[in-house]
């Protein structure tokens, strides 16, 4: 033991080169030594280690720090304190709106049907707007079906024609009888004052009866024509009176056959056929439409379902 310590006080006092001592801190140490077992082996690391283990410290703390900011932030809010408003707590009820889709429909909707095709001539009305039950939305041109009223309407008004010469012949007819009837009755007058004068005469005396005779033959004709005449003109005022009772009718009919006919002109022009907002009318000047075709409808305005 006491050469051991002069040796380590001799290598104290003289110095060793490095590669000696670093041969000297790898060296291992005895487990059956004693004094070898109070001595701690520590190296010091390298500079650049510890300077890249102080940085790496460092970028610890400050990742740590923007992390617990970061979730600071998203939990708070800055605001103005005049935006702030304060108030007392207390019980109130608690009202909760939940949004609903729903689709809008109009209580009732008429469509708009061309009742005669053609082409579009003319456009009134627009889509979207408020219209009147018979409101002109359109005017459609169909040459053929013009010419065809037009010739109906000329047939027609021909045979009304003919029914007015009908009716002008009848009262021809009825104004003669009674002409007739009257010329005879002033003729039977005349006959009766005639033969009444030549009957005093007679029974005077002073003509005899063949002179009276002629009157009174002529009373008896005039009496009997005028009869004659007020039968037939009974016969002929009922013929007449049922003649024209028909023609009434028929002129009535033609009327109104002529009526439907210029009506069925109209049929050109589309007309809303109740009030109402106009939509899905899209027709165009120049567009083809057939009979039956549907080119809109008419809404209820203010009533939904």
């Amino acid at each position: 033991m006491r050469d051991m310590a002069t040796n380590r006080d001799t290598l104290a006092f003289f110095p060793r080169s490095p590669q000696a001592a670093a041969v000297e801190s790898v060296r291992p140490v005895s487990a059956t030594s004693g004094a070898s077992m109070d001595q701690i082996s520590m190296t010091r690391p390298p500079w650049w280690r510890r300077k890249t283990m102080a940085w790496l410290a460092v970028l610890i703390a400050v990742v740590a720090v923007a992390v617990i900011y970061s979730r600071s932030a998203r939990n708070s809010l800055i605001v103005d304190d005049a935006l702030v408003a304060t108030a007392v707590a207390r019980t109130e009820s608690f009202r909760d709106f939940v949004p609903l889709r729903g689709q809008v429909e109009p209580r009732s909707t008429v469509f708009v049907a061309a009742l005669q095709g053609g082409q579009v001539a003319r456009v009134i009305a627009t889509d979207g707007m408020i219209v009147t039950a018979g409101q002109p939305l359109a005017q459609i041109f169909n040459p053929q079906f013009l010419v065809a009223v037009t010739s109906q309407e000329a047939e027609i008004t021909s045979r009304l024609g003919d029914i007015s010469a009908r009716t002008l012949s009848i009262l021809r007819g009825r104004r003669d009888l009674e002409q007739n009837t009257a010329a005879t009755e002033q003729a039977l007058a005349d006959a009766e004052d005639e033969y009444g004068k030549q009957k005093i005469l007679f029974d005077k005396g002073i003509i005899t009866r063949p002179r009276l005779d002629p009157f009174e033959a002529k009373r008896r004709y005039y009496r009997e024509r005028l009869a004659t005449i007020r039968r037939s003109s009974a016969t002929e005022l009922a013929v007449a009176a049922r003649e024209q009772s028909r023609i009434r009718v028929a002129e009535s009919q033609l009327d109104e056959n002529l009526t439907t006919v210029r009506g069925t002109r109209d049929a050109l022009m589309l007309r809303a056929p109740v009030a109402g907002r106009l939509t899905n009318f899209r027709l165009q000047p120049g567009q083809t439409v057939a009979p039956a075709d549907n080119v809109g409808q008419v809404d209820s305005e203010g009533s939904y379902k």
